[in-house]
């Protein structure tokens, strides 16, 4: 027992020393070493055009022949995309827009809005709307007016060369639109991704990880359309901050 205790003791002084030690210390010297790593940047985006009946390769966003007339925004061409993006920069955003027009087409003649399909009949146009999901809808989306986007989810296409309607309070050009991220589908960083969903909580929804694919729906409003055929191009853009 007393062996015990006078063990404490020495160990007790010992580390009072060690205390007072430490307490009275000094910086002597200092000697500097250089850190450094480099991640090379990765930017890519990967698009597969799916069939909406059996998930097989398309070739195009084919609407087919489709009757005029008909309910407003009441038609899905037969496929959707299957996207993908890897992005590593500080911040990255993915647009859609259509690009259909070599110069500004008449607003007299066209109107001031072209996001979709052009006619090969001076003046005609279908009007599109894209839509985003985490996962496959089998036998595609509901389809709706993108009017009442935050109830449904979908979103007016924008065409590069849209042009401010001066009767409407916000501006509706390609330009403005795209100011305010209205052309956006997804955007992020490194760490994280994130699709446009303007019918979720937030507007936006994110991947379970950076790298996981997302699947854009479109569908088309041929209720008031001419006879024509028509036909578009269609981009998804990918742009680093």
């Amino acid at each position: 027992m007393k062996r015990s205790i006078k063990l404490a003791v020495a160990v007790l002084a010992v580390a009072t020393l060690a205390s007072r030690i430490v307490c009275a210390e000094t910086s002597v010297a200092t000697n500097n070493i250089s850190a450094s790593a480099s991640i090379t940047a990765v930017n890519t985006l990967t698009t597969e055009l799916l069939k909406i009946a059996d998930n097989t390769l398309s070739a195009a966003l084919a609407f087919g022949n489709v009757s005029s007339g008909g309910t407003a925004w009441n038609t899905l061409p037969e496929s959707y995309v299957k996207v993908t993006v890897q992005d590593n920069s500080v911040a990255w955003r993915l647009r859609i827009y259509s690009d259909n027009y070599d110069t500004a087409p008449s607003t007299a003649v066209y109107g001031y809005s072209y996001g979709g399909l052009r006619g090969d009949v001076t003046g005609s146009k279908v009007p599109m709307a894209w839509l985003n999901n985490t996962t496959l809808i089998a036998g595609g989306p509901a389809v709706g007016n993108p009017v009442v986007g935050t109830t449904n989810g979908w979103i007016f296409l924008k065409d590069e060369k849209d042009v401010d309607d001066p009767l409407l309070a916000d501006d509706q050009s390609f330009i403005g639109s795209d100011a305010v991220g209205y052309t956006n589908i997804a955007f992020g960083a490194a760490s994280y991704t994130r699709i446009v969903r303007p019918n979720v909580t937030g507007l936006s929804e994110e991947l379970t990880t950076p790298t996981a694919p997302f699947y854009l729906y479109t569908e088309g409003d041929f209720s008031s359309a001419p006879a024509a055929t028509y036909t578009g191009t269609i981009k998804l853009e990918l742009l680093n901050q």
